[in-house]
């Protein structure tokens, strides 16, 4: 009779640790399954974007501050004036593999190098508002403030 009972406690032991163990399984890939996002303020109004956003294409001119805030962009608008198609020299260093896309202080970017970057952030300032539903398309487009323009 006690062997009876030690078999019944280890099997129901065994069953709810393999209960308990399956069940912690499926949460855990539902979690990190989902990706997170964010709701920003944005001059267009409220856009979500990714919460960790790894390839950002900025045609802003706001490169160098991403810089100082830990983000590099792969796409960028800031250009050396006297040369079109190369970042500044000054942040060569940390911004020099980021494609050029176009110049901050233009109306307008290359739409075909963004969408090959594939971006999941674009930043990009009012003086570009006539290709905003171009952008749109390819990934979620915050357009900051340009007071200081």
């Amino acid at each position: 009779m006690r062997k009876l009972k030690v078999f019944v406690a280890l099997s129901l032991t065994i069953a709810t640790l393999g209960i308990v163990t399956g069940c912690s399984g499926t949460n855990n890939n539902e979690g990190s399954n989902k990706s997170e996002t964010r709701i920003v303020e944005t001059v267009k109004g409220e856009v979500e974007i990714p919460a960790n956003p790894q390839r950002i294409v900025d045609i802003s001119g706001n490169s160098e501050e991403l810089l100082l805030l830990g983000y590099t962009p792969v796409g960028t608008s800031n250009v050396d004036s006297y040369k079109p198609d190369s970042v500044p020299a000054y942040v060569e260093d940390k911004l020099g593999s980021a494609k050029v896309v176009g110049h901050a202080m233009e109306d307008t970017a290359d739409i075909e190098a963004i969408l090959g970057l594939n971006p999941d952030l674009i930043i990009m300032a009012p003086r570009q508002e006539k290709i905003y539903d171009q952008l749109k398309e390819i990934a979620p487009v915050v357009m900051l403030d340009d007071e200081y323009n």
